[in-house]
């Protein structure tokens, strides 16, 4: 019965990174809207703020894509976050498991 236990909080450990890499490395809808959100902080409302804005993510000829570019990149970010805390989580609920099976 003890290993039975093991065994399915160890099917249960290796299912969220499983879960995680099926995604195709795409953030989720939760992320993107986050990173919008950011990026309209960020964009600010003055015209000082908005022209720093394009300057530092526009890349084409007039700086139109800045808004775009700021939210896959911010959403980017949210993503490998998340993923590497369900890693950490993972790692950790394993080597909960092997400590409780060495005892």
């Amino acid at each position: 019965m003890r290993r039975l236990m093991i065994l399915a909080g160890l099917c249960g450990v290796l299912a969220v990174p499983a879960a995680s890499a099926q995604a195709g490395g795409k953030p989720s809808p939760s992320d993107q809207h986050k990173a919008s959100q950011e990026c309209r902080f960020e964009r600010g409302a003055t015209a000082a703020t908005r022209e720093a804005f394009a300057a530092k993510y526009g890349t084409n000829h007039n700086k139109s894509n800045a808004f775009g570019k700021c939210v896959s990149a911010k959403a980017r970010q949210l993503k490998q976050r998340s993923d590497d805390q369900d890693r950490a989580e993972a790692t950790a609920r394993k080597n909960a498991a092997n400590a409780h099976k060495d005892s």
